[in-house]
C-alpha cells in the first residue's frame, strides 16, 4: 500500500489509449483495478459436484485454504489503501454489501470474517465522517443479525469463533476503538540493572 501511494504522486494520470479520450487519473486507474479483482474472488467456498468427483479431499481442502487466504489478503490491502486516502468511503460500502449483504443464502463464515478484519483495521478512521460512521451503524446492524441467526434445530449458524469476533467488534467501538493488548507476563523480560563503582 505504500509503494501504491508513492506511486500515485509520482504517476497521477495517465495519457489515454485512444485519441481523443480523457487521460485516466491514477486514483481511477486503481479503483478499477481493485473493483476488478474484488468481483474475479469466488462468492462460495463450497465445492461444486464437479469437482468433488475430479479432485481429492486434501485437493479441495488446499485450493479452498488458498482462495480463502487471497480474498483476506485482498480486503486487508483495500483497507490499507482507504487509511492512505486511495479509495473512498463509497467503495469500502460496496465492499463489505458484497461480502456479507443480504441475500437469499446467508454469506459463508470467512466472508464475516474479511469483514470483520477490515473494520477492526478501518473502523476509527470510518468513524471520523459523517458518511463513514453512517455506514458503520449499518455494518454493525448486519453483524448484529448475522451473529442471531439461528437454524430450524435452533441452533447458531454461525461458529462461536464468528460470533466472538463481531462481539469483538462492536465492543471496540463501543470502547471508542482503543484496544489494550496484554503480554504473557513469562515472556516479559526483566530489565538489568548494571552497577558501577567508582574509584
Amino acid at each position: 500500500a505504500d509503494m501504491v501511494f508513492a506511486l500515485k504522486h509520482r504517476y497521477p494520470e495517465f495519457p489515454p489509449e485512444h485519441e481523443g479520450e480523457k487521460p485516466q487519473t491514477f486514483t481511477r486507474v486503481l479503483l478499477n483495478t481493485c473493483q476488478n479483482e474484488f468481483e474475479s474472488l469466488p462468492t462460495t467456498f463450497e465445492a461444486t459436484e464437479d469437482e468433488k468427483k475430479t479432485e481429492s479431499e486434501q485437493e479441495l481442502f488446499l485450493e479452498m485454504k488458498r482462495m480463502k487466504e487471497k480474498m483476506l489478503a485482498n480486503v486487508k490491502f483495500i483497507g490499507h489503501l482507504f487509511l492512505r486516502r486511495l479509495l473512498a468511503v463509497k467503495f469500502i460500502g460496496h465492499v463489505v454489501h458484497d461480502l456479507v449483504g443480504i441475500r437469499e443464502k446467508l454469506p459463508d463464515e470467512h466472508m464475516i470474517v474479511c469483514v470483520c478484519e477490515l473494520l477492526q483495521a478501518i473502523g476509527y478512521t470510518l468513524d471520523q465522517t459523517p458518511n463513514g460512521k453512517d455506514l458503520m451503524c449499518k455494518f454493525y446492524g448486519r453483524l448484529v443479525d448475522l451473529k442471531r441467526q439461528s437454524g430450524p434445530d435452533g441452533n447458531a449458524v454461525y461458529s462461536k469463533h464468528v460470533q466472538f469476533l463481531i462481539q469483538d467488534l462492536l465492543e471496540l467501538r463501543f470502547k471508542r476503538w482503543e484496544k489494550k493488548f496484554f503480554k504473557d507476563q513469562a515472556m516479559k523480560v526483566r530489565p538489568t540493572t548494571r552497577r558501577t563503582t567508582s574509584k
